[in-house]
């Protein structure tokens, strides 16, 4: 089940974007993702919060490997 939409609503609002902004993205195994404007993905993991904090944790070393990733905002 996708994302409850006044969710993803005040998370666009939030990084100045309106509603309109979010378009669905092919899913991942553990999230809902979404493009945010031009510039932003917004994942909303599936059931366990804990995935995102695990790619928390790995993204700043495998961008500081030199892997191109992009950086988390929020």
């Amino acid at each position: 089940m996708p994302a409850d939409p006044r969710v993803l609503a005040r998370i666009a609002a939030k990084h100045g974007h309106a509603a309109a902004d979010l378009r669905p993205l092919p899913p991942g195994e553990a999230n809902h993702v979404y493009q945010l404007g031009p510039d932003l993905v917004l994942r909303i993991p599936r059931g366990n919060p804990a995935d995102l904090h695990k790619e928390a944790a790995v993204i700043p070393v495998v961008r500081a490997a030199g892997v191109a990733t992009p950086a988390l905002v929020a």
